[in-house]
């Protein structure tokens, strides 16, 4: 038996019955209900086969809601009829969708609407059927429950959660009135849901699936909190193929509904030309405005664009002020901006200590040119012990840019010549002095020429210093 199953986000389904005789309706219905974000369960073809009986059975103890093609045909159908008498005997809600209005169909629906605990009538001849606020509000309606009884459900299960409540009771009873007013269509408990499958999946306790399914069900009823998770799990690749140009049209949306995060993701987004086209313009107006819904991140991309005056007038001093807030969030790039800004006097008043500190603090989080200027303010102070701890750790790091390895590697050949917090040796001196070289430090390359001439920690080699002196080693190392 061929089963489609349509989608919605959330487990309670609800159970479509007719004729196999009206299939085609059935089927458009459906068809536009997953449009909306509805999850039907479909049989194209019944049969009295005992296997489908029995799973027909099965969903229908499960289905939250039954809907019934009523026509002619499903009235005359003797297994459609049984299948509507167990329903109407269970008391679930039922949808009808009435093709004509005919005295029989008139009277089978009478019928229907006397029996049933709960039960809304489409009509085939209304166009707005299908729009999605309408089945939702006839879902509403079956389930018996109205939207601010949903919320009150939602509200008295995260009052529990907030008020730091260890009872695993009082927990339990929490967690299932959230979950029933996620199953009732109230989309914060459903994106609330959708939050903590994700926190679970990103621990592997739970699959991404369950975050995505309750995202999309509280998206598909604009909620915007869901729509900007959407975006961010499609932009970051969490549960979905990672799809910049889907994750823009998600982010976007919750951006210009003043989601400040939102915004903020926007604004990378056009700021790298990631699903959209590049436009650094407009990614600072969509940093001031994150920035100015709270989102602190949009801090350190709007110092630099101060600093540098990018798009909006130079200002070094509300750069300065920038890198100072974005320090204070512990964001690492800012401290070490903020140790340079310090150091050169640029926003801010020269402050040789304050500087120092910075740079201390950037070389501590591993950047690897904080560490290695950190060690030459150690050495200006003749703190050689720690000037040279701070070139090791920079070695370590291997994470370097504009010119630093060389910088590094030529001042651990000095320590080693120089007996600078280490012993003396000459033959580590030389080493060092090599690689630096081989980054392409000319002062090294004057040091090795002077070890290859004089045999200082290498044998003697006065082609090898002819060619160090030259200054063309750079261009063919492999000659030594």
């Amino acid at each position: 038996m061929k089963i489609k199953e349509l989608y919605t986000g959330l487990k309670p389904f609800s159970y479509i019955l007719f004729s196999n005789k009206d299939s085609d309706i059935a089927e458009n219905i459906t068809e536009a209900l997953e449009k909306n974000g509805y999850r039907f369960w479909f049989c194209p073809k019944i049969t009295p086969d005992e296997k489908d009986l029995r799973e027909i059975l099965g969903k229908l103890k499960s289905a939250q809601v039954v809907m019934l093609v009523l026509s002619a045909n499903s009235i005359a159908e003797r297994l459609v009829e049984d299948i509507m008498e167990y329903t109407l005997e269970k008391r679930t809600p039922i949808l009808v969708y009435l093709t004509a209005e005919t005295e029989e169909l008139t009277e089978y629906l009478s019928h229907i609407l006397e029996k049933a605990k709960n039960a809304v009538v489409f009509r085939a001849w209304e166009q707005e059927l299908l729009s999605s606020s309408t089945v939702r509000q006839a879902l509403i309606q079956t389930k018996g429950i109205t939207e601010s009884a949903a919320a009150k459900f939602f509200d008295k299960g995260i009052k529990t959660l907030r008020s730091g409540e260890m009872d695993p009771v009082k927990i339990d009873e929490a967690m299932k009135n959230i979950l029933y007013a996620a199953s009732n269509e109230y989309s914060p408990a459903m994106n609330f849901m959708g939050n903590l499958a994700l926190e679970k999946a990103r621990y592997g306790n739970e699959s991404y699936s369950t975050a995505v399914m309750y995202y999309k069900a509280a998206a598909s009823l604009g909620n915007i909190d869901a729509i900007y998770s959407l975006g961010c799990l499609i932009a970051d690749g969490e549960g979905f193929a990672q799809n910049y140009e889907l994750a823009e049209s998600y982010l976007s949306l919750a951006a210009m509904q003043g989601i400040p995060d939102a915004q903020y993701r926007f604004a990378e987004m056009l700021d790298n030309g990631q699903g959209v086209e590049k436009n650094k313009a407009e990614a600072v107006k969509w940093y001031q405005k994150a920035l100015s819904g709270g989102e602190r991140r949009a801090y350190l991309p709007l110092a630099y664009r101060y600093l540098e005056g990018e798009n909006v007038s130079r200002d070094e001093t509300i750069a300065a002020k920038y890198f100072i807030q974005a320090a204070e969030d512990g964001v690492t790039e800012a401290v070490f901006m903020l140790a340079k800004l310090y150091r050169d006097g640029v926003g801010v008043r020269k402050d040789a200590e304050k500087a120092e500190r910075y740079f201390r603090i950037a070389a501590e989080k591993n950047v690897a040119q904080a560490q290695y200027i950190y060690a030459m303010i150690l050495k200006e102070k003749q703190n050689y012990t720690e000037y040279f701890k701070w070139l090791c750790i920079a070695a370590m790091e291997r994470k370097y840019g504009e010119g630093t390895m060389s910088e590094v590697l030529f001042e651990l050949g000095e320590c080693y010549r120089l007996g600078l917090g280490t012993e003396k040796d000459r033959a580590q001196a030389f080493l060092y002095y090599r690689m630096a070289a081989d980054s392409g430090s000319k002062e090294a390359a004057e040091e090795l020429a002077e070890c290859y001439r004089k045999g200082l920690g290498v044998h003697v080699n006065k082609k090898a210093a002819e060619f160090f002196e030259s200054g063309v080693f750079t261009a063919n190392r492999e000659i030594i």
